[in-house]
């Protein structure tokens, strides 16, 4: 039996409950949302959405006042960051309003099939939450400093190795994860 108007509705929650995922969901008459949230080390609460229009797959990632009602001598700042992060961090896109706040989107396929839909939102759940908890400092390096934002520090994908290593999820006994190589895609060489 559907708990939910919305069939991705049905099949996101089935799999969050599933793996254990704390949400909730808000019905509306024009569409629904799941709402599961996280909390930023020396930041914000995040609530993720995940909204439902229709029968479709194409669920909408929301995250909502990442950053409020900035001032609008500081914007040009955010903006600059927002495009930093969008050309760093892949899949999910950091945008700011005319208000000043700042959001992150992601959009599904509407061609993503029935069986892979909860899955992939686990996976969106997973990378929203690490991205913005690995990001977040650029923000706040935007609003209340003069650093260049673009200052070459460890890329995302190794500061999420780093992030691995350091909780030890190392152990799942696939030794085909222990070869995996990073490698810059500026560089003219492919690792071989």
């Amino acid at each position: 039996m559907e708990k939910y108007a919305y069939k991705a509705t049905n099949l996101i929650a089935e799999a969050f409950e599933e793996q254990g995922v704390k949400f909730y969901v808000v019905t509306r008459p024009d569409h629904e949302q799941i709402l599961a949230g996280f909390s930023v080390e020396c930041g914000p609460n995040i609530t993720i959405r995940f909204i439902t229009t229709d029968g479709r797959n194409d669920v909408r990632v929301r995250v909502f006042g990442l950053v409020n009602s900035t001032p609008k001598s500081k914007r040009l700042r955010l903006l600059e960051a927002c495009n930093t992060l969008n050309n760093n961090v892949r899949f999910i896109k950091f945008t700011l309003n005319d208000d000043g706040d700042i959001s992150v989107e992601y959009d599904f396929s509407r061609d993503t099939p029935d069986d892979a839909l909860g899955a992939v939102a686990l996976d969106m759940l997973g990378t929203v939450a690490q991205a913005i908890s690995l990001e977040y400092q650029t923000f706040m390096k935007a609003l209340y400093s003069e650093e260049d934002l673009a200052a070459q520090g460890p890329s995302l994908i190794q500061r999420l190795q780093e992030l691995r290593d350091m909780m030890g999820n190392d152990d799942d006994g696939d030794e085909e994860d222990d070869d995996l190589e990073v490698f810059d895609a500026s560089d003219d060489t492919t690792p071989a």
